[in-house]
């Protein structure tokens, strides 16, 4: 057996108030970046830097979720 597996377990546990800021938060903030995407993407002319705008506004929306996930303790596999 090895050593790591007897140091940690997995213990996945959450809270509902952990669960639920995420999503909250996030629907709330992908508003505001909703917006700041629709606007970019409506004046700017050029395919790749619109490619690279999506990735970013996933992007931006993906880290933010995980900071909260982690803020919230969610735990489970």
């Amino acid at each position: 057996m090895s050593y790591l597996s007897e140091v940690y377990k997995h213990s996945g546990r959450w809270s509902p108030v952990g669960l639920l800021m995420p999503l909250d938060v996030l629907g709330v903030l992908s508003i505001p970046f909703g917006f700041i995407y629709a606007y970019a993407m409506m004046w700017c002319p050029l395919i790749y830097i619109n490619l690279l705008g999506t990735g970013f506004y996933g992007f931006a929306l993906g880290w933010v979720g995980s900071k909260l996930v982690k803020t919230g303790k969610i735990r489970n596999n």
